[in-house]
């Protein structure tokens, strides 16, 4: 098979990341070769390890390569920016780490040697393939789930989901896989690796947050929870979000709003080191029939964030630290665990006959009474 062209493609990476790459299929490539040498020893690295360079990309990926070969679409891809532009924009992620992919005159390519060996191979492994997305997913969302954790406890989670595949296996897929590669940090700290997830961008600071709360247990979650995660952000939908997206329906929201907009509010919730929080901004353009209503909105907000998985908890919500009992399993209390819970302030009822609150002796209903009703 002719590599001529492949080898073209790699020159375009530097000569660190070549022999980087290379390490990556357990080959080493010395920096003292000139660079021609060098992308013509790991375009053989690529062909000889082929299933296992396939196993670095995501499905849809492979199945747009195979798409864009069966069209006889290379050089044209730049024609899906606008219907399938995700789907470009990821091909060009992923290719781009192992110098497989060209911009030039407006033309993205793609080696041919590339297309065919997907286009030959991925019918075969397919059923393979969809186990290594399972994985990478998975293992995407046990990290969008904790946010930092040792990897010796990923590989255990992992291993739960995947009895099937060793310990040694898991590791060196989601090693190599490049997605997990750009949405996640991996750096050793103390005697521990621990992965990260990439929106932290102070990870000594979270490091030492999770250090001070030993005394809480991980909230393990089952593989298909973990799945949802991945895909939604959480491992769980919080308690009430029927009944929060039904009343902000009520009041003008359309459906899919209104679950965005409280996704958005759990997912940051989630993911907040300070555990201040602040009233959703919506709730103030909303005019609300009567005290009342807004005050039974609160209520099952207050549940909703009380119900969501915290990062700053291991996974476990802000009510299961607080009540201090998960699945029949008791958590370790001490005086300085913070709950987290989420309180909010309920409105004191006030006859309009009683005396006003503000000492002015007064009835309630002739003085601050007759400015709240106003």
């Amino acid at each position: 098979m002719n590599n001529q062209k492949l080898e073209q493609f790699i020159m375009n990476l530097r000569k660190s990341d070549i022999a980087y790459n290379a390490l990556m299929f357990g080959e080493k490539i010395s920096m003292s070769w000139n660079k021609e040498k060098m992308s013509k020893r790991l375009a053989e690295i690529y062909i000889k390890n082929i299933e296992e360079f396939l196993a670095l990309l995501s499905l849809h990926v492979l199945l747009f390569v195979k798409h864009i070969h069966q069209k006889k679409l290379n050089g044209k891809i730049h024609a899906y920016l606008d219907e399938e532009s995700f789907l470009v924009n990821e091909l060009c992620e992923q290719l781009e780490f192992w110098g497989l992919i060209s911009y030039n005159a407006g033309m993205i390519t793609i080696p041919d040697v590339l297309l065919d060996l997907v286009n030959c191979k991925i019918d075969k492994m397919r059923m393979q393939i969809v186990e290594w997305e399972e994985i990478e997913y998975c293992t995407q969302g046990i990290i969008y789930t904790y946010g930092l954790l040792e990897e010796k406890f990923l590989l255990s989670n992992l291993s739960a989901c995947f009895p099937n595949i060793s310990c040694e296996d898991l590791k060196k897929l989601i090693l190599r896989r490049t997605r997990l590669r750009v949405s996640t940090v991996r750096i050793s700290i103390g005697e521990d690796v621990w992965w990260f997830d990439n929106i932290i961008n102070d990870c000594s600071r979270w490091y030492r947050v999770i250090q001070d709360r030993k005394d809480i247990p991980y909230r393990i979650y089952t593989k298909s929870e973990y799945m949802q995660a991945a895909l939604g952000g959480l491992p769980k939908t919080p308690k009430n979000m029927d009944a929060l997206v039904e009343i902000l329906k009520k009041y003008g929201m359309s459906e899919e709003q209104a679950e965005n907009c409280l996704m958005d509010i759990a997912i940051e919730h989630c993911q907040n080191l300070n555990i201040a929080h602040a009233l959703p901004e919506f709730l103030c353009d909303i005019d609300w029939d009567s005290k009342d209503s807004l005050q039974y909105f609160l209520d099952l907000f207050m549940e909703f964030q009380n119900d969501t998985p915290l990062w700053y908890n291991k996974g476990n919500t802000p009510e299961e630290i607080f009540v201090g009992r998960r699945d029949g399993n008791t958590i370790e209390k001490s005086k300085n665990l913070v709950s987290n819970v989420v309180f909010f302030p309920k409105s004191p009822k006030i006859g309009r006959n009683e005396p006003c609150p503000c000492g002015s002796g007064k009835k309630y209903k002739n003085c601050c009474g007759r400015n709240h009703e106003e």
